[in-house]
């Protein structure tokens, strides 16, 4: 009978937890998805919040926990906000705030800019937001999440964080992904670098309008998580000009470069500039290294309005490694400023 009790005690201590982190779920799906609300995305306002603050207080603290560890910078802390599944530790915590520091210098002003609720009803289907024009990939095996997204205003540029939010199988809300994204670059976000796109291709300049689309589309590159409804429309434009895949082949044959075997944008220190990925011979000496970036370099420039692009960067790589990342001889960068001095020895 003794052993019966037991036993009887440890469910009763067990089962009462998750029925009411159940109860509770329900509760709260019920109160921010009703009847009425055909939508499964829906911004969390403050009238909103006011309920969720009764219901799920943790949701609201989780934000305001993880803006001051990320401008503390006490990566255990936000380390702790995460789901026990994923097993975050403070070194990799640190890594993403060495990266905020360096795209958006010391201090960061952050803010809560959007909390959406999520009706995921357990599918990882696009969640779509009307409101906002974008889609949420929810997590999939949770019927209700959330999204939060801060802003960060840097001493140069604006960024963006997302946050999913879900509840673990013990109540509490934990944080179940976070995604650092670019927002601007020059102090101009993803819309402003597409209208000058149109602009030069309007213009004829291809080359330009094609390395400020696919500008562009890394500016609108949410993870995974968040698909702005016009993103789509940017890779169409993109592709009706040069389709990615083909870019370095483009450029190849339009300007003779030998050894190019990948090309893409980049986030120049001077605009929108141009990456290119050089396959050489190993044991080259660094001085034919440099003149061969910049002989591709020049190829390029000389042939466009210059004005229009920032720097360039060569990557090297050789036979048998990833066309896709620098190899072991690293990279180079060439300065806009450089650029026009190499034209100039040119002419």
């Amino acid at each position: 009978m003794r052993k019966f009790l037991v036993l009887i005690g440890i469910c009763f201590f067990l089962f009462p937890v998750r029925l009411f982190a159940s109860n509770s779920l329900q509760n709260l799906e019920t109160r921010l998805f009703p009847q009425s609300v055909a939508e499964k995305c829906r911004v969390v306002d403050r009238p909103l919040q006011k309920q969720l603050a009764q219901v799920a207080p943790d949701v609201l603290e989780i934000s305001k926990k993880l803006i001051a560890s990320i401008e503390s910078k006490n990566a255990q802390d936000l380390a702790d906000l995460f789901h026990d599944r994923l097993k975050m530790n403070a070194g990799s915590i640190s890594l993403l705030f060495k990266k905020i520091g360096v795209m958006y210098g010391r201090p960061v002003d952050m803010a809560l800019y959007r909390l959406w609720a999520i009706h995921s009803q357990k599918s990882a289907d696009l969640v779509a937001c009307k409101s906002d024009e974008l889609a949420l990939g929810p997590h999939y095996g949770y019927p209700l999440q959330f999204g939060l997204w801060l802003q960060l205003l840097g001493q140069r540029e604006l960024g963006r964080i997302y946050a999913s939010i879900v509840m673990q199988k013990n109540g509490e809300w934990k944080l179940g992904a976070l995604h650092l994204q670019q927002w601007t670059h020059k102090e101009i976000d993803a819309k402003g670098w597409v209208k000058q796109a149109l602009d030069e291709r309007e213009s004829g300049a291809v080359l330009s309008a094609y390395i400020k689309l696919d500008l562009a589309k890394k500016l609108l590159n949410g993870g995974g998580y968040i698909y702005p409804a016009f993103s789509q429309d940017v890779v169409k434009t993109q592709n009706a000009l040069v389709k990615e895949k083909d870019f370095h082949l483009y450029l190849k044959k339009k300007f003779g470069i030998e050894g190019l075997v990948d090309a893409t944008s980049l986030f120049a220190t001077d605009g929108a500039g141009v990456s290119l990925r050089l396959l050489v011979e190993q044991n080259l000496k660094n001085s034919i290294l440099v003149s061969r970036c910049e002989e591709a370099i020049v190829r390029i420039y000389k042939n466009i309005d210059s004005t229009k692009l920032g720097g360039a960067r060569c990557g090297y790589v050789v036979e048998g490694e990833n066309y896709k990342a620098d190899g072991h001889l690293g990279s180079r960068f060439v300065s806009k400023e450089n650029i026009l001095k190499l034209l100039e020895k040119q002419r």
